[in-house]
């Protein structure tokens, strides 16, 4: 939708993917308003790759609510997310609510929601196969695609270029394996 001029991403926060989660947290939008944002700017930039913040273990999340997140997330295909666990902050409405979550069961879902991110990252991933991507190298044989995928390159490219690659394959950890086009 830009001629090129914008990378493909957006970063949409998101927190939780529950509407009842996202109401305690004072949030203006649900999770079809969200949805709605994401269909429509796949309408202008179909190939955009979408990050997202995310908070597990709010107080009163349920192990429905975060099922229901879960698979939010899911239904969204992010290429990207950041995963937090939920920590008090002294002075806010949150600290005092009932239902503080157990530090472990914080940890388990934030086990499982960010092996779900890697999953989707890799699946995104895969998705580039066999297509042109341009790629700021950043490193020798490093570099990163406007879509956020880390990319190896040859590694005679000069650093701060900004190359034009054919991608071949996809590490396990989501790392575009790239030629020169």
């Amino acid at each position: 939708a830009s001629n090129g001029r914008i990378a493909p991403f957006l970063h949409i926060c998101l927190q939780s993917g529950c509407d009842a989660t996202l109401r305690r947290m004072a949030r203006a939008y649900d999770t079809a308003y969200f949805r709605s944002a994401v269909v429509r700017a796949h309408e202008f930039l179909p190939q955009a790759s979408l990050g997202t913040d995310l908070i597990v273990g709010f107080p009163g999340e349920t192990d429905e609510e975060f099922e229901q997140s879960l698979s939010f997330c899911r239904e969204m295909g992010f290429s990207r997310m950041h995963v937090f666990r939920y920590s008090k902050r002294p002075g806010t409405p949150a600290a005092t609510e009932e239902g503080q979550v157990d530090p472990h069961v914080m940890a388990t879902r934030s086990r499982r929601m960010r092996e779900l991110a890697q999953r989707m990252r890799h699946e995104q991933a895969l998705a580039h196969v066999g297509e042109e991507e341009l790629v700021v190298v950043q490193y020798p044989g490093r570099g990163v695609t406007g879509g956020l995928f880390d990319a190896l390159v040859d590694p005679k490219i000069a650093l701060d270029s900004l190359v034009r690659v054919r991608v071949s394959s996809v590490m396990d950890d989501g790392t575009l394996v790239c030629t020169c086009s």
